[in-house]
């Protein structure tokens, strides 16, 4: 069975995983914010202050540059229930999964942190 990307179903899942990817390295809620603000706020350690005002002064570059909030994404995770009738088998959500991050991780590069 070819995992070929062919379907508008496949398609939808593709598309899927490329807005979450981005969303969930791109979208810092205000609750977010406002306990990391509070929190570099009430911290006693310098370093500690010194870290978390870095961390808010990224997100707030990422935002202004429209870029992802970190240099490291870690690996994408999705958890997928489908109902036992679900059109699509597992190995054709699988590989739109992969297509739709792929896609995602092109259209939204990392930010260089490598001087030369």
């Amino acid at each position: 069975m070819s995992t070929a990307i062919t379907t508008d179903l496949d398609v939808a899942v593709g598309d899927a995983a490329a807005h979450l990817y981005v969303w969930a390295l791109k979208d810092i809620p205000q609750d977010l914010r406002d306990a990391l603000a509070r929190a570099a706020e009430t911290e006693t350690s310098v370093t500690g202050q010194r870290v978390l005002q870095t961390i808010l002064r990224n997100v707030n570059v990422a935002e202004d540059e429209k870029n992802l909030v970190c240099q490291d994404t870690g690996i994408a995770v999705y958890y997928c229930k489908v109902g036992e009738h679900f059109p699509l088998h597992p190995a054709r959500i699988y590989a739109a999964l992969k297509e739709g991050t792929e896609r995602a991780t092109i259209e939204h590069p990392l930010r260089s942190n490598t001087v030369h």
